[in-house]
């Protein structure tokens, strides 16, 4: 049976001191990435940080945005610390040597990008996250993520078979982006549930698709999303041949449109929920 739920998305100093006596510069927080090297195999930990818009060389402490990846012989983990507030440039995380393991973000602090701010190392987003080859992306911590300058909140793209999943109670928003902006390409689903408020100043609160024909589920889950008035707030659309698609939403939703999903494979046999349901949109077999 196809489904089609369909709606487009765009809708229309100086220290005191005395004499000659300063007193001593505090030393800045930084990330530390052990083991120390380029590509990343192990763990990069962040405490109070502002990063900059380059890209770690391999020697700590670490106050770059992005961090280049190897998830060939085994798992890679990125945490930002419990009320750690990493700004500036935001974070960046780019698995350039794939394999069939898991890169996991875990953010119990803050990742912002400044006001008037556009990284670019790595993508625009205060947090991207970037997999290929097989590697899938785990996102979780009750942190908050808000780009005040130029890009969206949370970025993930997926490519290569792997799978994203994301479980979060912190804030993300973004002025000049989505708040929540996930891609997956190959056999991989999207299973990403929020319970803290998602909100975009000139877009949309979730963006999520699946772009090939084998991929999996699409399972979105959020609470409040608030989005631009030319924008629908959640946005599901899905590829896949097979795969289900399901929009959830348990909080209030504003913007264009509130919630669309999409199956949009000539050949799908996937079912589409969207919980509530819209009013208007037929099931169409």
């Amino acid at each position: 049976m196809t489904i089609g739920l369909t709606r487009g998305r765009l809708l229309a100093g100086a220290a005191l001191g005395f004499g000659l006596a300063f007193a001593p510069q505090q030393a800045q927080a930084a990330c530390t990435v052990t083991p120390a090297a380029t590509p990343v195999t192990g763990t990069v930990v962040c405490d109070d940080t502002t990063t900059a818009d380059s890209t770690f060389t391999g020697t700590n402490p670490s106050l770059h945005r992005e961090y280049e990846v190897d998830t060939s012989g085994g798992d890679v983990t990125a945490t930002v610390n419990t009320d750690a507030v990493v700004d500036g440039n935001g974070l960046a995380f780019t698995n350039t040597v794939g394999g069939a393991n898991t890169l996991n973000v875990i953010n119990n602090g803050t990742i912002q990008v400044d006001a008037a701010t556009a990284p670019t190392a790595g993508g625009t987003a205060a947090l991207n996250i970037t997999a290929i080859d097989g590697t899938s992306v785990d996102y979780s911590g009750d942190g908050s993520i808000a780009n005040l300058g130029t890009g969206g909140g949370l970025e993930v793209d997926v490519a290569g078979g792997g799978s994203f999943t994301g479980t979060t109670a912190g804030d993300i928003s973004a002025v000049t982006g989505d708040a929540v902006g996930i891609s997956v390409a190959g056999a991989g689903g999207i299973d990403f549930t929020s319970t803290g408020a998602l909100s975009s100043t000139d877009r949309g609160a979730v963006f999520a698709e699946i772009t090939s024909a084998a991929g999996g589920d699409l399972i979105l889950d959020v609470n409040d999303a608030t989005a631009n008035d030319g924008f629908v707030s959640v946005y599901a659309e899905s590829g896949s041949d097979t795969g289900d698609v399901s929009v959830t939403t348990n909080g209030d939703v504003t913007g264009g449109g509130v919630i669309s999903g999409i199956l949009n494979s000539a050949t799908a046999t996937g079912d589409g929920a969207l919980s509530p349901p819209v009013p208007g949109w037929p099931v169409t077999v």
